[in-house]
């Protein structure tokens, strides 16, 4: 019996038959992916997913292992995390610290003991991600000369998770550019040059300095004189003068919505700011006097928005308004 040896495929049926393999891999891959749900439906384990499909279709442990070391060492910390349920706009969200139910919703929607969402290592965390994706599997798989549409397709879920991220994004420097214009704004208060050098020296302590997320802080010190105050004396003939009055306190921006807005009566039933701190007067009732010295008289103020109170003791106690404005800016 003679046997026949077989016959070795050509170089063109080869290359077919590898383009067919590759063909029916893809195929197989991305039949394993779900169809991209609508954005508000994709979670953070869909992405991980999808990323960690485009990875091996783009060969990336070989091509690029450093880059796949870290990606699997962020999608195992999401996973011990139990982050993977979480859709991915409420983890865009935690991205912003002030956002309405954004950190402390989704912190009791995942393990809290766990993971605290409002860290910087989170932060950090979900765009490392996200700049993996965008690059290392990208071009992983255009080097693999993965179809674009394959790619539009395998990548949908991960896309979603980028597009929220850059809306938090915005939403965030939004946020801040907003802060910043309430504070330092032509609309806020006008500092002395006193002021000003605390308040230089105080953005170097914790709680008055700006932070890179949320924008300034909502702190600042006072430490003013003005003449435009009044004040109602306690006695039988209700007296009222136009006195000096020096305060010395802290000041609180509400950078919340729906405050310090425009408006006749808005403007002073949500104002942009409130303070508190001393009050001092001199000896006498009388304006332009100093505020300190011998003789001076002490009280507690509070002030809601451009309008103060305080109360001074002493032999000629009584009632002091007025407002946080200057005869000359940035002195008195």
């Amino acid at each position: 019996m003679t046997r026949t040896r077989a016959r070795r495929p050509s170089a063109s049926n080869r290359i077919r038959l590898s383009a067919a393999v590759v063909s029916i891999a893809w195929s197989a891959t991305l039949g394993a992916q779900p169809p991209a749900s609508r954005v508000e439906e994709v979670t953070l384990g869909d992405a991980m997913r999808s990323l960690t499909i485009a990875a091996q279709v783009g060969k990336m442990n070989v091509k690029r292992p450093l880059a796949q070391h870290v990606l699997d060492s962020l999608m195992g910390a999401f996973a011990s995390a139990r982050l993977t349920s979480v859709p991915v706009e409420q983890i865009a969200r935690t991205l912003q610290p002030n956002a309405k139910g954004g950190p402390l919703v989704t912190a009791r929607a995942i393990n809290r003991e766990q993971v605290e969402t409002r860290t910087g290592a989170f932060r950090e965390g979900v765009l490392r991600l996200n700049g993996i994706g965008n690059t290392e599997v990208m071009s992983s798989l255009r080097s693999e000369a993965v179809p674009g549409d394959s790619i539009t397709k395998l990548l949908a879920p991960f896309d979603a998770l980028v597009a929220a991220t850059r809306a938090a994004a915005r939403a965030r420097n939004r946020d801040a550019i907003a802060r910043f214009e309430r504070k330092y704004g032509p609309d806020s208060p006008r500092l002395n040059y006193l002021e000003v050098g605390l308040n230089y020296a105080a953005q170097f302590v914790p709680g008055f300095k700006s932070t890179e997320s949320g924008g300034p802080s909502p702190l600042e010190l006072i430490a003013s004189y003005s003449s435009l105050s009044m004040k109602l004396n306690d006695s039988s003939s209700a007296t009222a003068n136009l006195v000096s009055a020096g305060r010395l306190g802290l000041r609180v921006y509400f950078f919340g919505d729906g405050w310090g807005q425009d408006g006749r009566f808005m403007r002073y039933l949500k104002p942009a700011h409130g303070s508190l701190g001393l009050l001092s007067l001199g000896p006498q009732d009388d304006p332009l006097q100093r505020a300190w010295g011998r003789g001076y008289r002490l009280g507690p103020f509070v002030a809601w928005g451009d309008l103060f109170a305080g109360y001074v003791g002493g032999s000629n106690h009584g009632l002091v308004v007025g407002t946080n404005k200057f005869i000359i800016p940035r002195v008195f």
